[in-house]
This record gives structure tokens, C-alpha cells and sequence, in this order.
């Protein structure tokens, strides 16, 4: 299905995410005291951070900064070294095709 012109990206309610899609609709809207909940949400992770929530630390410093990349180990059979083989093919020209 295409999609319309001057609109780019998954609608809405399109299956793929629809918890992710009830989620944002959710935490966009006011709560009660007429903050918006990511904005009391986000206070309260920032808080928990403050009172030394490991999770909560984790959690800011992983949206401030990223998550710190995962190391992969890349080895050869049975955890050795890695071998690499590079291997050139080429055609051997003719004294004809030379000149």
C-alpha cells in the first residue's frame, strides 16, 4: 500500500507496533495535575537516578549518551585465532592481446 503524498513513515495503528503506538498516544496526553505524564514519567526516573537506583542511573545515562556498544568476539575454529585468506584471480593475458 503506497503511501500519501507528503507523508513519510508507518501510520498509526498500522499492526507492526501497536503497543508502541498506545504507549505514545498515552504519555503524550495530561494527566490529572495537567502535566504531561513523559514529563512526570521522566522526572520520576530522574529521581529514582538521584536516590541511586542502579536501573534508573542506567536508564538516563543510556538516553543522554547511548547505549555502550556490545563486543563481539570473532574467532577461528575451536576460539583460536581468526584465519583470513585473501585470494587474487586474475586472467593472464596473451602476447597477442598485449599488443
Amino acid at each position: 500500500m503506497a503511501g500519501k503524498p507528503g507523508r513519510s513513515g508507518r501510520p498509526i495503528g498500522s499492526v507492526e507496533k501497536m503497543f508502541s503506538d498506545a504507549v505514545r498516544v498515552l504519555v503524550c496526553q495530561r494527566g490529572g495535575d495537567g502535566e504531561k505524564r513523559i514529563t512526570v514519567i521522566a522526572n520520576r526516573l530522574v529521581s529514582l537516578a538521584e536516590e541511586g537506583n542502579i536501573v534508573a542511573i542506567q536508564e538516563v545515562a543510556n538516553r543522554l549518551d547511548g547505549k555502550p556498544p556490545q563486543q563481539v568476539a570473532v574467532t577461528g575454529e575451536d576460539g583460536g585465532p581468526l584465519q583470513i585468506e585473501i585470494r587474487q584471480f586474475f586472467k593472464q593475458a596473451d602476447d597477442a592481446e598485449v599488443n
